[in-house]
């Protein structure tokens, strides 16, 4: 899940920069819900993404939050692990979790995406170039656009568009 500019930015000195209150509630619906009362969704992010979302709101409230780094201190709330790979495991053998989401940054997107792991894409996309200093990757021919909806939020111009990936392109899959 991603929300990014029209040049793909995502971030901007470890900020998000805008602010777009319905974006954020829809995108906090989407990795909270699940089919299942007992399950729980995860939220795989590197520590320079955890780190930027305001302390008061972490962890993530009703999310695993899984954390990416070669720092071994604590986080309050949240699983550390040393590589994506490895969040992606702890993810899949938690019996709660129902769904595994990559949540950012720019690192942990684009070695997401390289490797296989991602089945399907849920990008937000903002009309207008923010002046970003970390971007989404351009995505791999295998990924193909299932549905679009554009719309207005706070006075946005947005683009929701889903990709699916398609056919096998011989990497190990795990659910993303």
């Amino acid at each position: 899940i991603v929300a990014c500019d029209s040049k793909r930015g995502i971030g901007l000195g470890g900020q998000i920069p805008w602010a777009i209150p319905h974006e954020k509630r829809q995108m906090a619906r989407t990795t909270t819900e699940t089919k299942s009362s007992d399950k729980i969704n995860a939220l795989v992010m590197g520590r320079i993404t955890y780190e930027s979302i305001p302390e008061r709101r972490r962890p993530l409230r009703g999310r695993l939050n899984i954390v990416v780094s070669g720092s071994t201190g604590p986080i309050d709330g949240a699983v550390i692990v040393p590589s994506l790979r490895e969040g992606l495991e702890y993810a899949e053998l938690d019996s709660d979790v129902e769904s595994i989401y990559i949540f950012g940054g720019q690192a942990i997107y684009k070695a997401a995406i390289a490797e296989g792991y991602v089945d399907e894409i849920l990008m937000s996309t903002i009309d207008g170039d923010f002046g970003c200093d970390t971007f989404f990757p351009v995505l791999p021919e295998y990924y193909k656009i299932t549905s679009t909806v554009q719309t207005t939020m706070d006075g946005f111009k947005i683009t929701h568009q889903r990709y699916s990936r398609e056919g096998d392109i011989g990497g190990e899959r795990l659910h993303a």
